[in-house]
């Protein structure tokens, strides 16, 4: 009884992150924190609707970072709140986005910004590592 429970719940896990296109990585790049994530929408896809999400050590969403409209292929949204380095953040997109994604991370340095930029593209068009 023990094993089919186990299952059962080990199966209702699964569904759930299949039914997300649930994206994670860890904040790296050369400063000790950042204060913007911008997302910009590098693929084919229209009317993106994703969040930024803080992650635990085992992937858990422990909090939100910040809600992404992307509209259009080109466009980029941004919010702005401290990210140190070695956060780990997750990429989330609403179950109703049936697109298949990759992203590609970017560190910046600007004047008045050090931002953490996620590049979402089509599945398999770039190389994800940088």
């Amino acid at each position: 009884m023990k094993k089919l429970l186990a299952i059962l719940v080990a199966t209702i896990i699964t569904a759930d992150m299949m039914a997300e296109n649930k994206l994670a990585f860890t904040v790296e790049g050369p400063e000790d924190s950042y204060n913007r994530v911008r997302v910009v929408n590098n693929s084919t896809y229209s009317n993106i609707q994703c969040r930024v999400v803080y992650l635990g050590e085992d992937d858990s969403v422990l909090s939100p970072y910040g809600h992404y409209v992307l509209k259009t292929p080109g466009d980029a949204d941004s919010n702005s709140t401290i990210v140190k380095r070695g956060t780990r953040l997750g990429i989330q997109t609403t179950s109703e986005f049936e697109g298949e994604v990759d992203f590609v991370v970017e560190y910046k340095d600007y004047p008045l910004y050090d931002i953490i930029l996620i590049h979402v593209n089509n599945k398999g068009a770039y190389d994800s590592a940088f």
